[in-house]
C-alpha cells in the first residue's frame, strides 16, 4: 500500500471511528445499566461487588452471559480509553493540538451533538478559536489525520522519509 492510500485509509477509518464515538458511549452506558440491574435481580448483589469477590477469591468467570457481556463492555471501554488518550496526546503535544482537540471534541466527542457547523464555530469561539467555516473543515480534516496517525501509527516508510528529509546533507556521528 503506498503512502497516499495509507493516509486515505487512516483518515477514513479515523473519521468513521469518531462518527460512532457517541453511539459507543451511549451503548456502553445502557449495557452497563442493564447488566447491573439484571445482575442485582438475579444474584442479589451488584456486579461490581461480585467482580471484586471473584477477583479476591482468584476465581475466573466461566463462559456465561455475564462473562460475555463483561468482555464486550471492557472492549468498548478500552476502545474509548484509547481514543481519549490519543486525543489528550494530540492536545498536549501537537503544535496545533489545542485547536485540533476542540474541533474534534465539539464535532464528534461532546456528549451532545451540536446541530450545525455554526453551532460548532460558536462553541469554538468560547475557546478563543476564531475561524471561518472553510477553515473549520480544513482544520477538522487535518485534525482527523493527525489523530489517525496517533491511533494507527506512521508507516515505517513514512517515518523513514521524514528522517531522510531532516538529515538530508548532514552527517552525524553515532556514539
Amino acid at each position: 500500500m503506498n503512502k497516499k492510500d495509507f493516509d486515505e485509509k487512516v483518515f477514513h477509518d479515523t473519521k468513521l471511528l469518531l462518527e460512532h464515538y457517541r453511539d459507543v458511549v451511549w451503548s456502553l452506558e445502557v449495557e452497563t445499566f442493564q447488566t447491573s440491574l439484571n445482575f442485582q435481580k438475579e444474584y442479589g448483589t451488584t456486579l461490581e461487588d461480585f467482580l471484586d469477590m471473584t477477583y479476591k477469591a482468584g476465581m475466573e468467570i466461566s463462559e456465561s452471559d455475564v462473562a460475555s457481556r463483561i468482555e464486550s463492555m471492557n472492549k468498548s471501554r478500552n476502545m474509548l480509553k484509547i481514543i481519549d488518550r490519543a486525543m489528550e496526546l494530540l492536545q498536549m503535544k501537537h503544535q496545533d493540538g489545542e485547536w485540533y482537540y476542540w474541533i474534534l471534541y465539539l464535532t464528534y466527542l461532546a456528549p451532545k451533538k451540536l446541530p450545525t457547523t455554526e453551532d460548532i464555530l460558536y462553541e469554538l469561539e468560547k475557546q478563543k478559536i476564531f475561524i471561518s467555516r472553510a477553515s473549520y473543515y480544513r482544520l477538522r480534516d487535518r485534525a482527523i489525520s493527525q489523530l489517525g496517525w496517533i491511533l494507527w501509527g506512521y508507516t515505517t516508510k513514512s517515518a523513514n522519509e521524514i528522517i531522510d528529509k531532516l538529515l538530508a546533507g548532514k552527517s552525524y556521528e553515532v556514539y
